[in-house]
């Protein structure tokens, strides 16, 4: 079965048989692409004339192009081990050329959020965030992946040692998933526009340093 056009994305069934099949759960459960912004992911439909301008607004200098199929050696572990939770240091842009397959990636909430690619599609993971990879079964897929400079494709597992990587921290700090030790901090000093800014509304503060609101 192949991904569905029309089905993107959603989250995923916590009970998965088979990577490969679409694991949707019951009832099925949409995300809009605002909410998958909340964790830095964007995904578009682009052409890929497109790419070059693409590249310069991420700031991506280098790229190259891997594809994957049952005629690629060792393709079964391969995918077992793509679709092992683990992040990486740097950002990811890939593009999809041709073939189709799934990146699932971890809401604010910490559910799988599964993220249906085909030939067109554009996706940007930002560093830090926990996410794998899986064809469907249709098992091909070919992507251009670009990268800012030599690429650093080092994945650090979950399981292992993936919350120990600044980059994670970066990424939960960004995107308002902890406060800062900073933020905890100046609480007992709200008044100092150093360290926070009063917003619009007048009744309340934002730390200047992870942009939360102090509670």
């Amino acid at each position: 079965m192949a991904v569905d056009k029309e089905d993107m994305p959603y989250f995923m069934s916590k009970d998965i048989v088979d990577q490969r099949d679409p694991n949707r759960q019951t009832p099925h459960r949409l995300i809009n692409l605002h909410e998958l912004a909340k964790v830095g992911v964007e995904f578009l439909e682009r052409d890929q004339m497109e790419l070059p301008n693409l590249a310069a607004v991420y700031s991506m200098k280098n790229r190259d192009a891997i594809s994957i199929s049952k005629a690629t050696p060792g393709y079964n572990e391969l995918i077992k081990g793509f679709f092992k939770e683990h992040l990486h240091k740097d950002a990811e842009l890939r593009f999809i050329k041709s073939g189709s397959g799934y990146f699932d990636v971890r809401s604010a909430d910490d559910e799988w959020i599964r993220i249906p690619v085909c030939a067109g599609d554009f996706l940007f993971l930002p560093p830090g965030i926990y996410h794998r990879f899986t064809t469907d079964h249709n098992d091909m897929v070919e992507a251009i992946r670009f990268f800012q400079c030599s690429p650093r494709w080092t994945a650090y597992l979950r399981d292992d040692d993936g919350d120990k990587q600044p980059e994670r921290n970066e990424f939960l700090l960004k995107n308002g998933l902890i406060k800062s030790d900073r933020h905890q901090r100046i609480m007992s000093d709200i008044a100092n526009p150093l360290v926070v800014r009063l917003n619009p509304n007048g009744t309340e503060y934002t730390c200047v340093y992870c942009n939360q609101l102090l509670d």
